[in-house]
């Protein structure tokens, strides 16, 4: 996963964290790189970047909020998990909390559910020992892969969350 930190959500946050995804997960030629529709992605120094390490660009379609439903659920996950219990005196001590979480627990330890119970580390060398292509997902500055084979089933578990946080939203509006 490429993760940064910043004041901003701009497109220098999402090229840093697209630069240390590339330089640490090293993808191949090829890659399809999926994003919501946002401005950062959609601008021509993202998308030059995006050419320049051999990606292909792919975007939601408008309103498709399963596209972002992995990422979402990463937010909640870290918020619940490590954030939420915490105060950070310094953004550089809430920069290193958040990359110890994500560096050192939940890439290599945390089993997650949309990947077969396995920790993404574990799940990416399963994909590389098969050379299968991956599909990427991102959303702010956070990239997760998934393998093609298993998308249509992950998209289809995905549609079915998103519809029951819709439901859950607007019973909540109703009242």
């Amino acid at each position: 996963m490429g993760w940064a930190t910043s004041a901003n959500n701009d497109t220098p946050l999402a090229l840093d964290a697209l630069a240390r995804a590339t330089r640490s997960r090293m993808p191949q030629l090829g890659l399809v790189h999926h994003s919501d529709r946002g401005s950062v992605y959609a601008s021509g120094d993202y998308r030059a970047a995006l050419k320049a390490f051999g990606a292909v660009a792919s975007m939601s379609r408008k309103g498709d909020c399963w596209d972002n439903a992995v990422a979402e659920s990463f937010f909640a996950t870290i918020k619940g998990e490590m954030i939420d219990d915490r105060d950070f005196e310094t953004r550089a001590e809430a920069n290193a909390a958040i990359g110890d979480y994500i560096d050192a627990f939940y890439n290599v330890t945390r089993m997650h559910s949309t990947i077969g119970y396995v920790s993404p580390i574990e799940f990416e060398l399963k994909l590389k020992s098969r050379r299968g292509p991956l599909f990427v997902m991102n959303r702010g500055a956070v990239s997760v892969a998934i393998q093609n084979a298993t998308r249509a089933a992950l998209l289809s578990g995905l549609r079915a969350r998103c519809a029951a946080w819709q439901t859950h939203h607007e019973g909540r509006r109703a009242v």
